[in-house]
């Protein structure tokens, strides 16, 4: 999509957004930023700050948006503040991916833990296996080579 597409696109999901929910203003009061987050989901951050200045522009010279953010007390935002909105947009996108980037992490340490909690238990079982098997082995050979009169040295103590 063009620049000048983009730009459109966004000024009519804007302009759908302030009929849809009466508290938008078009600033940055948290309810605004969820509802910009929303709008900005598939903007990369250069979109973001590219777009943001002529969508809020397109708004505010369209006479029937114009009318409806003087009726809510918006004011408009200078171009400054349009800047500080867009960095403080993507800092909302870039936490909400760091949450799910959290989340995804949290699931596979608590598998691995899930894993090697069996894995430990079953080592632990095969060692124990191990043992009991050495030791009956030691005392076979220990038996056999005594019904044979051949006794070998005993076997070391396991400690």
């Amino acid at each position: 999509m063009s620049h000048l597409t983009k730009s459109d696109h966004m000024s009519r999901l804007v302009k759908q957004a302030l009929t849809s929910d009466p508290r938008f203003t078009c600033a940055a009061s948290y309810d605004d930023l969820m509802i910009w987050s929303r709008l900005c989901r598939a903007l990369s951050p250069t979109q973001i700050f590219t777009l943001l200045p002529n969508v809020l522009n397109a708004v505010w010279t369209q006479e029937d948006t114009h009318k409806q953010l003087k009726a809510r007390n918006a004011r408009k935002l200078s171009k400054l503040e349009i800047q500080a909105l867009a960095a403080t947009i993507i800092s909302f996108q870039r936490a909400s991916h760091q949450d799910a980037e959290i989340n995804a992490l949290k699931q596979q340490v608590a598998t691995l833990s899930a894993q090697f909690n069996t894995l430990s238990y079953t080592v632990f079982d095969i060692l124990e296996r191990l043992s009991r098997l050495e030791e009956e082995n030691q005392r076979l050979t220990y038996t056999g080579a005594a019904s044979m009169n051949e006794l070998p040295p005993p076997p070391p103590s396991p400690h």
